[in-house]
């Protein structure tokens, strides 16, 4: 009859609230997205590479590994088609920025 309304938590605290504990997340999801690629390991023959991908453009290189092919991509590859070409020898080791390709060592992830 006449009392008033309690409202609840006013909806800016709301978005406040749910912002602060979002941010960890992000960050935390950014950089495991960041280091997937470095953790990446393979060891096997190019059988395909799409240097410009419907996935955001980023280059896709799969390599056969023991009849199951493994696919390397990321907006963080540095080779390009001049050091890269289906049917070359490819091994990436976990942790490392570098591939082996045909022997030669070469920087491929930034």
């Amino acid at each position: 009859m006449g009392g008033t309304k309690n409202k609840g938590i006013p909806n800016i605290f709301k978005f406040i609230f749910l912002v602060v504990a979002l941010i960890p997340l992000i960050f935390f999801v950014a950089k495991r997205n960041h280091e997937a690629i470095e953790a990446f390991e393979a060891k096997g023959e190019v059988v395909k590479i799409d240097w410009n991908s419907r996935d955001h453009g980023m280059p896709i290189i799969s390599i056969m590994q023991r009849n199951r092919i493994k696919l390397f991509k990321g907006n963080r590859i540095t080779i390009d088609s001049d050091d890269l070409v289906v049917g070359d020898h490819f091994v990436k080791l976990a942790g490392s920025k570098e591939c082996k390709i045909n022997d030669e060592l070469i920087r491929c992830i930034n």
